[in-house]
């Protein structure tokens, strides 16, 4: 649902998706980039867009694309799946959409589709899940991660703490949900959504349930000495947070990912883009993202 309380369009044929999940699993790159590119135009229909021009930006966690059109550019974006829904999705865009209205700071417009929502849940042939997709103007802006100055980095600070003094005067929608920043595991950050993440504060971070299971995960993947000295981090980390709850004013809504690959500048300002992972935490989490 989306927060208006409609239900987001969805494509038919579910039943040809769940058959298809094995079948994507085993597609390489250059397959599964065909088939979402079928998906990419169903989606843009919903937008009322057809006979774009599609340039892949990035195929990893999400797939986007730029979309060149006369009124364009655009940026659509294909979530991934399992972890955002139609509403966290919703929810990313509702703040978004705030943040233009009111502030000046540089971040994407979300584009409402033809039914006037912010998101589309669509799916196509050959792909195991239906994706909920955005669509976003085009942010101009050059990347930098050499030569920077002391002077770039105090515009990201400033723009960070404005983006933390909005959200936490911002009033935001009823169905609003978005997941901890915080979390080390894709179990976890579902697990976060589970009630309202801001009334959950208070406790360890991450959680007991979800440290164990990232330390699981390392040692499998990697060996037991790594996963022992993640544990030992995870006490650093507790210790800290444990602090930072008694400290007022601390947390709130956040970007969650404010590197230099999220960060845009332009005619001597900084832009924020890729709100993706926003969701609670401490304020400090952005400025230890961008570190």
């Amino acid at each position: 649902m989306g927060l208006d309380g409609t239900a987001p369009r969805t494509s038919p044929a579910e039943a040809d998706l769940r058959d298809s999940a094995g079948e994507w699993d085993s597609l390489s790159r250059r397959g599964q980039l065909l088939r979402l590119r079928r998906l990419a135009r169903a989606a843009l229909k919903a937008f009322g867009i057809e006979d774009a021009r599609l340039k892949l930006l990035r195929h990893e966690h999400n797939t986007t694309f730029r979309v060149d059109v006369a009124d364009g550019p655009y940026v659509l974006r294909i979530n991934r799946p399992r972890i955002h829904t139609a509403q966290t999705v919703e929810s990313e865009l509702a703040w978004l959409s705030a943040l233009g209205r009111e502030t000046d700071l540089g971040v994407p417009e979300p584009l409402l589709s033809l039914d006037g929502s912010f998101v589309v849940v669509v799916g196509a042939a050959g792909v195991p899940m239906s994706h909920p997709c955005v669509l976003l103007r085009w942010l101009d802006g050059r990347f930098s991660d050499r030569g920077l100055a002391p002077v770039h980095l105090r515009r990201v600070g400033i723009l960070e703490a404005r983006l933390h003094e909005h959200a936490d005067r911002w009033a935001r929608p009823s169905g609003f949900l978005r997941p901890r920043v915080d979390t080390l595991s894709e179990a976890g950050k579902i697990a976060s959504m589970a009630g309202s993440a801001a009334a959950s504060l208070p406790g360890d971070h991450p959680t007991k349930d979800d440290a164990e299971r990232a330390l699981r995960l390392v040692e499998a993947l990697i060996s037991a000495d790594a996963a022992a000295l993640v544990a030992r981090a995870l006490e650093v980390v507790w210790a800290t947070t444990r602090r930072l709850t008694q400290t007022p004013n601390s947390f709130g809504l956040i970007h969650g990912d404010l590197h230099f690959e999220n960060l845009l500048y332009h005619h001597g300002a900084v832009r924020a883009i890729d709100f993706d992972d926003c969701g609670w935490g401490f304020h400090l989490y952005d400025l230890a993202i961008t570190l």
